[in-house]
């Protein structure tokens, strides 16, 4: 087929035709939390997800950044992710956080508590009082919950972006709680797309008002999304899809549509009053949503209490290792004597007569 989309014809294959398919496992990612009491059933309040932070360390900053097919085979330490605003405001209704995810049947399991005394709230910048929407929970893998994590190592980092070369107008997805649609027997998260607006600017903050009223000033990125409640907390990935410009080559390639990288986490959207035709006022989504960028989560995640709690956990997993090592060498088959007396009789063997140079 020709692609006119560059402002000239160019030669494309049928499978390399920009797309704008989520991958499907990209809604293994995500879980429901919510808040329960005793007496008073599970409620869904946002999204949650999971970010595994490499316990052999991490060269974020590396130029080219680490291709992403290289992370497959380290071990990370896993948090749950959320908005900061969503625990809360579970925290001032007098509840305790739950988390509702999928068993590996694709049914959902009963509501396992987060406890409030478990999770890290960034707090605001201490400098500009900015508020920063990110809070973080130390969860280990469960046995039999289908919640797959995000190696931080596909973090939409400065290094990435310009990898990538991702920027305005670029497709953005993130999956999600959608209130409407929860499921009664299993999780079913949806996915919602749009586009980057704009790029965080750490120096203009925007204004946002959270659930309790207070107007807080955030640093966050900007995409055109018809974004509602239920997806706080959701993971926010740029899927820069399809024919792109290599920025320092000029080189076209093909980016797949498996390639989405995590820009940051869901954290809100503007609506606007709207008076309507009988003099009622509504509130209207104005289209825009912001970002929480995944440098936030980063700079939650390397708090010093977290640290100290991630060193512990990479001590646990060495000493299994080390355990796993000797548990394998003691399986080693037992020398007996009759392997002594077989390797004896090899070793006493007479040696064939010696050839001259002519010989060989």
């Amino acid at each position: 087929m020709l692609d006119f989309s560059l402002g000239r014809p160019r030669l494309v294959r049928e499978e390399d035709r920009p797309l704008g398919r989520v991958p499907d496992f990209m809604l293994r990612s995500v879980a429901f939390i919510g808040d329960q009491s005793q007496g008073h059933p599970f409620e869904v309040r946002g999204t949650a997800f999971l970010v595994g932070y490499p316990l052999s360390g991490w060269e974020r900053d590396l130029e080219p950044p680490q291709p992403i097919e290289k992370t497959g085979n380290v071990s990370h330490a896993t948090y749950l992710v959320s908005a900061r605003h969503t625990i809360e405001g579970i925290r001032a209704g007098g509840r305790q956080p739950h988390l509702r995810t999928n068993d590996m049947d694709g049914n959902a399991l009963q509501p396992i508590k987060v406890p409030l005394e478990g999770w890290y709230e960034l707090p605001n910048d201490p400098d500009t009082g900015y508020y920063h929407d990110v809070a973080v929970f130390p969860l280990d893998f469960i046995e039999g919950v289908d919640l797959a994590y995000i190696p931080l190592e596909w973090s939409a980092l400065p290094n990435r972006i310009k990898d990538a070369n991702i920027g305005l107008g670029d497709d953005v997805f993130f999956p999600g709680l959608f209130y409407h649609r929860v499921g009664e027997n299993k999780n079913i998260p949806i996915i919602r797309k749009g586009t980057l607006a704009a790029m965080v600017d750490w120096n203009e903050p925007v204004l946002v008002k959270k659930r309790d009223g207070e107007n807080v000033q955030e640093v966050v990125h900007l995409i055109e999304i018809r974004s509602i409640s239920g997806f706080s907390g959701s993971p926010v990935f740029a899927h820069p899809v399809g024919v792109r410009e290599d920025p320092d080559t000029h080189e076209w390639t093909v980016k797949s549509y498996h390639e989405a990288y995590l820009l940051g986490l869901m954290a809100g959207h503007w609506d606007e009053p709207h008076m309507r035709e009988d003099g009622e006022t509504e509130k209207v989504n104005v289209g825009v949503g912001y970002v929480t960028p995944v440098e936030k989560i980063l700079e939650a995640l390397d708090m010093p209490e977290i640290e100290q709690e991630r060193e512990k956990r990479a001590k646990t997993e060495a000493d299994k290792l080390v355990a796993a090592t000797q548990d394998d060498l003691s399986e080693e088959p037992t020398y007996t004597r009759a392997d002594y007396l077989g390797d004896l009789h090899k070793a006493t063997r007479p040696f064939p007569p010696e050839q001259s140079d002519q010989e060989a």
